[in-house]
């Protein structure tokens, strides 16, 4: 899940890492279902009205997809996976991750950018 202006992660011991998982067959028809289900489940958030960014390689073993959300329900809670944050694009392109989540930052920019022409 990316932020807009903000939006929620995780920080964990290796720093802020927006939610996210692996697809199950048995929980998910879909790619946005798992996006959905991992954030909930990661930060106590549900995401609504999931919008499809990016995927790509995550710079490890995985492809990463990325989705926007129009509105959440629910309260963040501490999970055992992390402590949700509300943090700004800043934030994450300054983290750990910055190279991945400048990448990912660069392809929302440029998709807002044709939606709103």
């Amino acid at each position: 899940m990316a932020p807009a202006s903000s939006g929620s992660t995780v920080r964990r011991a290796g720093g802020l890492i927006l939610p996210g998982g692996t697809y199950d067959p048995k929980q998910d028809r879909t790619y946005h279902d798992t996006a959905r289900r991992e954030c909930q489940e990661e930060t106590g958030i549900t995401p609504y009205n999931l919008r499809y960014i990016w995927s790509g390689p995550d710079g490890g073993e995985y492809i990463t997809f990325a989705f926007e959300a129009d509105w959440c329900e629910g309260t963040p809670m501490e999970t055992p996976e992390g402590t949700p944050q509300i943090v700004t694009w800043r934030d994450l392109c300054t983290s750990h991750f910055a190279a991945y989540y400048n990448v990912l930052h660069q392809v929302y920019e440029r998709t807002r950018c044709r939606c709103s022409t």
